[in-house]
C-alpha cells in the first residue's frame, strides 16, 4: 500500500509501533479488497460518482442518493478465490498460517481520526473474528459502512464528501484481555490540561459505545505519581502503564485520546487520535433550543447567536428586505426560523409549539449548514430529521427552517424596458423549476390590473401588478420571485437587474438574447446528473460559477469544448442553470424550451449572447455541424452552405437567405 495515501486510523499506528507495543496489523486498500471482491471497482467508482453528486448539491436529494448507494453497495460480492487471497494476505501479514486465532476488523478511511474530525464511532467494528469466512464477511459490512446515512451526513457536514478519500479496513490481531479502556491526554469537552483514564474489566467495547460506565480516573499532570489516583491495586499497575503510553503517543500527534487493552503484562495500544474537539465545537450538557424569527425584528437575539453561518447572514441582509415589503403591501409572507439547539431541544415541548406549530405549509425547507442545505421534507418529520443529523447529542447548531410554500404555480415578474408594464412568466412547475431551466412555462405582459395574466387567476394577476410596480418604486430595478397560493402570491426573493438582462418581449415567442454568432454546434443530450446540479444550493444564481468546483459533469463538458476550435453554439433543451460556467466559452444557444426568466436566460443576456428557443429550431440546430445565429428585430437561424431543407411549417421572413435557413419575422 502506498505509504503517503494510508489513512490515518493506520498511520497512527504504524508510526508508533517502534516505540510502543502495537498489536500486529493489516491494512486493505483499493488493491487488496479488489483481490477479494470481484465487482470492487465498478461498485466503487459508482460509488463515488454519487457522493459527489451528493457533495454537489449540498445534500438537497440525500434520500434519493442514500437509496441508490444502498441498492448500489449491497452488490459487492466475494471473488471465487476470496478465501484463498485472504488466507494469503494474512498469512504475509501475521506469519504462517495467519488466518489463526482471534482478529479485529475495523474501519480505516483516510479522512477518519485526522486533526481536524475523528468520525469515532461511526463505522463498523468487528471484534473476535475467527476463520476466513468470518472474516470476509466482517471486511465487507465494515466497508459498507462508509455509505450508511450517519457516515455521509457527517462527511457532509466536515466538507469532506467526495471520492478522493478511500475507504481501508483495518484487520489487527486480538489482545487477550483482562482490562481495556481510553485514555485522554487533555478533558476532550474542555480542553483543559488534565488527563483521564477509564478502565473496564475485559475488551473495551463496551465503554468505548456507550454501554458501560468503566472506573474514570482524572490526572493531575503535576503529581509526580499520578496513578496514586487508583483506588484498586490492579488499577494501580495498569495506570502505571498506560500514562506513559499516553505521554509517548502525545509527543507524537499532540492532545490524543487512545483505545488500550492489559494483558495481564503489557499495555497494548489499539487505537490512537487527536482530539479533534478542543476549542472547535459548541456544546451543552443541558437540552437547548432558541428560536428567532428570521425576518423579525429580535436582531439583538441574532447578534448574540454570531458567527451565523454565512447563509443565514445572506437571507438576514437580503431577503428581510422583501419580506418587509410583503408585510407593507398585505402580501403572503413566509415563515422563517433560526434556531439554536442540541439534539436534547428537540425533545423540549417547546420544540413542537414553537417551532413545527409556527409553519402554514405541511413542508419545510431545512437548512442544516454551509454543505447541507435546502432540504425539503414532512414538516411533522422535522424533528425526526434533526435527531439523525446530530450524532454528537451535546453539540450545538445553528440552523435555519423555513416555510415550503408549494403552491399553484411559481412566478417572476419585473418593468418592461420602457417601464410602462409589468413582463412576467409563470409555470404550474413551480418557481425551482423556472429558476433552474427545467420548467415548461407562459409569458405574460400587464399594461393594468385588470388585464389577461394568460391564464393566472385574475386575483393573482392584480396582485402582481400593484406589487411589481410598487417594489420598482421602492427598491429599484428588480426581478420578483412569486409563489401563488390560494388567493396569495408570496414575494420570496428579488434580483437587481441591469439594463443587458431584462427580457423586453418575445419576438414570436423565441428570442432569448438578442446578438450575432456564428460557429460550429455542440449538442448536449439530456444528462440527469446535469439536472440534479442545476436545482443543487450550490450552484450560484446571481454570478457565473467557477466550473472547476462544479465536479465530473462540467469537467466533461469543458474537455468538450476545449476539443473545438472556436467557441462553439450550444444547442440542448432546456436552460439548465448548471451551464452558466460555459457562458465565457461558447457563442450563443439553441433551446428546445425555455423559460426567459429563468437564471441561465437572464446571465446570457447579460453576456450578450444571442440566444433563441422553440422545438422547430432545437429539431434544425441538432441535425447542424454549424450554424448561424442573427437576433434583432427578427430571428435568423441557418446553416450557410449546406443547402436547402424542407422547413415544413416554420416560418420564413421576407428577404433572401443563403443556404438552409430558419428565420423569425
Amino acid at each position: 500500500m502506498n505509504v503517503v495515501a494510508l489513512p490515518s486510523k493506520f498511520h497512527n499506528l504504524d508510526r508508533l509501533k517502534t516505540e510502543v507495543s502495537v498489536p500486529p496489523c493489516l491494512c486493505l486498500g483499493e488493491k487488496e479488497l479488489s483481490l477479494l471482491f470481484c465487482n470492487f471497482d465498478t461498485i466503487s467508482d459508482a460509488a463515488g460518482k454519487i457522493l459527489s453528486r451528493i457533495a454537489l448539491t449540498s445534500g438537497a436529494f440525500l434520500a434519493d442518493d442514500l437509496l441508490e448507494l444502498r441498492n448500489l453497495t449491497v452488490a459487492l460480492s466475494p471473488a471465487d478465490d476470496a478465501r484463498r487471497s485472504l488466507v494469503d494476505l494474512l498469512s504475509l501479514c501475521f506469519g504462517e498460517d495467519g488466518s489463526t486465532g482471534a482478529f479485529a476488523v475495523r474501519s480505516a478511511n483516510t479522512i477518519e481520526d485526522s486533526s481536524s474530525r475523528s468520525f469515532a464511532g461511526l463505522y463498523e467494528t468487528f471484534l473476535d473474528i475467527r476463520g476466513s469466512a468470518d472474516m470476509l464477511d466482517a471486511i465487507r459490512a465494515v466497508w459498507l459502512s462508509a455509505y450508511s446515512r450517519t457516515v455521509i451526513t457527517e462527511r457532509i457536514h466536515a466538507g469532506l464528501l467526495d471520492d478522493s478519500n478511500p475507504m481501508n479496513v483495518i484487520i489487527q490481531r486480538m489482545v487477550p484481555a483482562t482490562h481495556a479502556g481510553v485514555a485522554f491526554s487533555r478533558n476532550p469537552v474542555t480542553g483543559e490540561d488534565g488527563i483521564l483514564v477509564e478502565i473496564v474489566k475485559g475488551r473495551g467495547d463496551s465503554l468505548v459505545s456507550g454501554q458501560k460506565a468503566g472506573d474514570r480516573y482524572t490526572i493531575d499532570r503535576s503529581r509526580p505519581d499520578g496513578s496514586m489516583a487508583a483506588g484498586q491495586a490492579d488499577h494501580k499497575i495498569i495506570l502505571d502503564a498506560v500514562l506513559p503510553l499516553l505521554r509517548r503517543v502525545e509527543q507524537h500527534l499532540g492532545p490524543v485520546d487512545i483505545e488500550w487493552a492489559w494483558d495481564g503484562q503489557t499495555v497494548w495500544l489499539l487505537q490512537a487520535r487527536p482530539i479533534t474537539s478542543i476549542d472547535r465545537i459548541e456544546a451543552s450538557s443541558e437540552p437547548m433550543l432558541v428560536v428567532v424569527d428570521l425576518y423579525g425584528p429580535d436582531g439583538d437575539v441574532l447578534e448574540q447567536m454570531r458567527p451565523l453561518p454565512d447563509f443565514i447572514s445572506y437571507f438576514r441582509d437580503k431577503r428581510m428586505r422583501i419580506a418587509e415589503f410583503a408585510r407593507r403591501h398585505h402580501l403572503g409572507v413566509a415563515t422563517a426560523l433560526v434556531l439554536k439547539l442540541n439534539r436534547g431541544g428537540v425533545e423540549l415541548s417547546a420544540f413542537l409549539s414553537e417551532v413545527v406549530g409556527a409553519f402554514g405549509s405541511d413542508e419545510v425547507i431545512l437548512d442544516f449548514s454551509a454543505s447541507f442545505r435546502q432540504i425539503i421534507l414532512p414538516r411533522d418529520g422535522l424533528a425526526d430529521e434533526l435527531r439523525m443529523l446530530m450524532s454528537d447529542p451535546q453539540r450545538l447548531h445553528t440552523i435555519v427552517v423555513r416555510d415550503f410554500i408549494r403552491g399553484e404555480a411559481g412566478i417572476i415578474t419585473h418593468m418592461s424596458e420602457t417601464q410602462d408594464a409589468v413582463v412576467g412568466e409563470w409555470s404550474s412547475d413551480g418557481l425551482l423549476a423556472i429558476n433552474r431551466g427545467t420548467a415548461e412555462t407562459r409569458v405574460f405582459c400587464l399594461t393594468g390590473p385588470g388585464d389577461d395574466g394568460d391564464g393566472l387567476p385574475q386575483v393573482a394577476v392584480g396582485q402582481l401588478y400593484d406589487a411589481t410596480l410598487a417594489a420598482h418604486r421602492e427598491i429599484g430595478p428588480v426581478q420578483i420571485e412569486w409563489v401563488m397560493s390560494g388567493s396569495y402570491v408570496y414575494p420570496l426573493d428579488f434580483s437587481v437587474l441591469s439594463a443587458q438582462s431584462m427580457f423586453a418581449g418575445p419576438v414570436e415567442g423565441t428570442a432569448i438574447s438578442r446578438g450575432y454568432a456564428f460557429a460550429p454546434t455542440l449538442v448536449l443530450d439530456d444528462d440527469r446528473d446535469l439536472e440534479i446540479l442545476s436545482i443543487a444550493p450550490s450552484v450560484s444564481l446571481t454570478d457565473i460559477p467557477d466550473a472547476s468546483e462544479m465536479g465530473p459533469v462540467l469537467a466533461r463538458l469543458l474537455a468538450r469544448i476545449g476539443s473545438y476550435p472556436v467557441a462553439p453554439i450550444v444547442v440542448c433543451r432546456r436552460p439548465l442553470a448548471a451551464l452558466a460556467p460555459l457562458l465565457p466559452l461558447v457563442s450563443g444557444f439553441v433551446f428546445e424550451r425555455a423559460a426567459v426568466l429563468s437564471h441561465l436566460s437572464i446571465l446570457i443576456r447579460e453576456k450578450g449572447l444571442p440566444a433563441a428557443q422553440a422545438p422547430e429550431l432545437y429539431a434544425y440546430a441538432r441535425a447542424k455541424n454549424s450554424l448561424l445565429i442573427d437576433i434583432g428585430d427578427s430571428i435568423v437561424i441557418s446553416s450557410p452552405g449546406e443547402g436547402a431543407v424542407d422547413l415544413g411549417h416554420v416560418p420564413f421572413n421576407s428577404s433572401e437567405t443563403d443556404g438552409d435557413e430558419h428565420a423569425y419575422a
